[in-house]
């Protein structure tokens, strides 16, 4: 508010000097393109300038509104990380309550866009193995390795747990040798 306040003081200033200058005399700008000339007076060539400048002002704001500016990437970049934020709770919370069908399908969801995808798809997989969905476990536990390095303990120890649960005691031990 401060800064504009300033632009408009100076471009205030800047129209009184304009405006004296065309009292005194109209003055004349003479412009020369090739065999073309063309004569304005002052006070025209300089409307001519302000207004060419302030379309061009229009012109930067609206390209880099309609473009999505970097404040607008990071806007919708930060919407997307809180949304993944949110789902990830619903999923644990869903998870615990013994939901698991919502709670494997928002964790598997918000790992796209979290921070911690190993914990999504691990829970995701235990969800999965609640329901019997064997292929889905398997689908998990793929992309927990994908997406996260170093881990290979932690998923190879809930896959182990998984299959124990499901009564596959020899893949289970086989995982964990």
């Amino acid at each position: 508010m401060r800064t504009f306040f300033i632009l408009l003081m100076v471009a205030l200033a800047v129209a009184a000097g304009i405006a004296m200058l065309a009292q005194q005399g109209p003055g004349y700008v003479l412009l020369a393109v090739g065999e073309h000339t063309y004569e304005l007076t002052f006070v025209l060539a300089v409307a001519i300038v302000f207004f060419t400048f302030v379309a061009m002002q229009i012109a930067y704001w609206l390209i880099k509104r309609v473009l999505g500016a970097k404040h607008g990437f990071r806007g919708w970049a930060d919407y997307r990380r809180k949304r993944g934020r949110n789902r990830t709770t619903q999923g644990l919370i869903a998870f615990i309550e013994g939901r698991w069908d919502f709670a494997s399908k928002s964790l598997a969801k918000a790992a796209r866009h979290s921070s911690t995808p190993l914990i999504n798809y691990l829970f995701a997989a235990r969800a999965s193995s609640a329901l019997g969905d064997s292929k889905a476990v398997a689908k998990y536990l793929k992309s927990a390795e994908e997406t996260t390095d170093g881990a290979e303990v932690a998923i190879g120890l809930t896959q182990a747990e998984l299959q124990y649960n499901s009564g596959q005691y020899e893949q289970a031990l086989a995982t964990l040798l």
